[in-house]
């Protein structure tokens, strides 16, 4: 961690928040360690100013065509067998538009999906899970990542659903603020440990009533 960050991490965040990123990102130097935090969000709950975008943009869920054309794109981030994972288990993606062209996007999920390798996420089905947003360079500072989910969350509100849940680490400051502005809650934690080739996690207790938890895979 430069010195910048730093500086910028003690201006945005203040001292403590500067230090917990600081050993956070010391231990993992050391051993595999991953504290996340669980959000949930309900369309009631939702700061509904994130419904509106730029008079410009265009929000939908995209169709399979356009996925496998977003999946070409390398700037996406998105391979191939990355989408066809999503799409066999009927995942979907919802994105905003500038005319024809994609400027953010992010992934919804009613089944277990993988969190990272080795590691699967599962939760209450009754929930949409969000996961992989995107918003490609030239677009950030619009909070169109918000305006997206935040209509997703309309989406699957409409369709029945209780709402979306997902997870952030603890140490990424920028992500929960922001998530924090739209209205999600935490409402557990949970953390892995790694050594040499083992993997163990630990759930807390609010993460039941969501019957959140990670499930490990052998290597």
């Amino acid at each position: 961690m430069d010195i910048t960050l730093i500086q910028s991490h003690l201006k945005n965040y203040g001292f403590w928040a500067t230090v917990y990123d600081i050993g956070y990102r010391g231990v993992n130097r050391i051993l595999r360690y991953d504290s996340l935090r669980g959000i949930w969000i309900s369309f009631s709950n939702l700061n509904k100013k994130y419904l509106e975008a730029p008079p410009q943009f265009e929000a939908r869920f995209l169709s399979q065509q356009e996925i496998a054309s977003l999946a070409r794109d390398p700037e996406s981030h998105v391979s191939a067998p990355f989408a066809e994972i999503a799409l066999a288990k009927d995942d979907e993606c919802y994105a905003i538009f500038d005319g024809a062209r994609i400027a953010s996007f992010g992934w919804y999920s009613q089944k277990p999906t993988l969190y990272r390798p080795r590691l699967t996420l599962h939760f209450d089905p009754s929930y949409v899970y969000m996961y992989h947003g995107y918003t490609f360079p030239e677009y950030r500072g619009k909070r169109l990542h918000a305006v997206g989910m935040s209509r997703a969350l309309k989406a699957y509100s409409d369709r029945g659903c209780k709402g979306l849940v997902s997870v952030v680490e603890s140490n990424n400051l920028e992500s929960l603020r922001s998530c924090y502005r739209m209205g999600y809650k935490v409402f557990g934690n949970l953390r892995v440990l790694g050594l040499f080739d083992k993997l163990w996690t630990f759930q807390g207790r609010g993460c039941k009533a969501y019957n959140f938890s990670l499930e490990t895979t052998p290597q």
